[in-house]
């Protein structure tokens, strides 16, 4: 069953995806993602969206802008003040 959350987002997507492309990233320890038991920092979060961004090639000319609310805030902070470079911006 879809939560509200993800009913928001995927409205928001919807309305997004006509001008750019969108990803969803699953963080660590939530479904279908297994539990990890440690991890959670925000530099730790970070960088498991830094390895999603260079597996999609997103670098160089192709930095994206990173949209994500809560927690993901504290992400997008960490990868802004330690890889301003990798984002063309950052929306939370």
């Amino acid at each position: 069953m879809e939560s509200v959350r993800e009913r928001i987002i995927a409205a928001r997507s919807a309305k997004l995806i006509e001008r750019y492309h969108v990803y969803g990233i699953t963080r660590r320890g939530f479904a279908p993602s297994s539990i990890a038991t440690s991890g959670y920092l925000a530099d730790s979060l970070a960088d498991d969206v830094l390895t999603v961004l260079d597996s999609l090639g997103l670098t160089g000319a192709r930095r994206p802008v990173l949209v994500g609310h809560s927690i993901a805030g504290e992400e997008l902070s960490s990868i802004g003040s330690r890889y301003p470079e990798r984002v063309a911006g950052l929306v939370y």
